[in-house]
């Protein structure tokens, strides 16, 4: 298995249009073009916002 780590930088966090009450986390590679979209809720948006 390989166990490379990966930086990565918060692109973006909005309110996701999908799910009520729900927010859309997007992490991208630091020193790449691949973009990782995470569901979450309203708390952790909060959390991160702060």
């Amino acid at each position: 298995m390989d166990k490379t780590k990966i930086k990565l930088d918060i692109l973006g966090l909005s309110y996701s249009q999908t799910q009520t009450g729900a927010y859309a986390l997007v992490l991208g590679e630091s020193e790449g073009k691949r973009r990782l979209p995470i569901i979450i809720g309203n708390f952790e948006a909060q959390a991160i916002a702060i």
